[in-house]
């Protein structure tokens, strides 16, 4: 039997309308939950492996054009490379892997809820964020998805959303689900949305 924690039913209850029951109430798992971002952190790893070699098969190119020639001041061509190596790898980290951990970090702060009215993704103030809620009503849930972790954890998508990132070729758009992410009993989950909002997403 799906249960309600206090704490976070507390949490819902300062969102709750008259009249309005909570069901269920959970919270992602932080690994489970940055893994709904597997495809950026793997474009950001397949950058950095094309740098790698692009940087590496230069660098000896270079290399190999100043054998034979005094290069004064003992400049040396592939401690520039190195550093810009460097350079390359910290900004991939930063700008693709790095979103993820601060995924992990918020993972603690997000509370998931299903009422007899909508399904709520509500997360908590922390330092420079403050508390924002997403409510989905009947008409904003889809057709549901469900994947499975291992026995029990597992993710329910309701829904996409899209959004844009800025490229030197201008806007690139994607597409991101939304839903409820590394959670326990994920299949009695997704069964109490179906039950609850059955109409929709029959």
């Amino acid at each position: 039997m799906l249960t309600v924690d206090s704490f976070m039913s507390d949490e819902v209850n300062s969102e709750r309308q008259p009249g309005e029951r909570i069901l269920w109430t959970g919270r992602p798992q932080p690994f489970r939950y940055v893994m709904r971002d597997m495809p950026r952190i793997l474009r950001a790893l397949g950058t950095l492996g094309i740098g790698v070699v692009v940087l590496l098969v230069f660098s000896q190119f270079w290399n190999g054009f100043g054998v034979g020639f005094n290069l004064s001041g003992g400049f040396n061509p592939f401690s520039q490379f190195s550093t810009l190596f460097l350079l390359v790898v910290a900004l991939v980290l930063i700008g693709g892997v790095g979103p993820s951990v601060v995924d992990y970090l918020k993972a603690g702060r997000i509370v998931y809820a299903i009422t007899d009215q909508r399904l709520l993704i509500i997360t908590l103030p922390a330092l420079w964020w403050g508390r924002s809620v997403r409510s989905f009503s009947q008409s904003d849930i889809r057709a549901l998805a469900r994947r499975m972790h291992g026995d029990d954890v597992g993710d329910v998508v309701f829904s996409s959303e899209s959004y844009q990132v800025r490229s030197k070729y201008g806007y690139r758009t994607y597409t991101r689900e939304v839903g409820f992410f590394g959670i326990p009993d994920a299949r009695r989950v997704e069964q109490l949305i179906l039950d609850t909002f059955k109409e929709k997403t029959a």
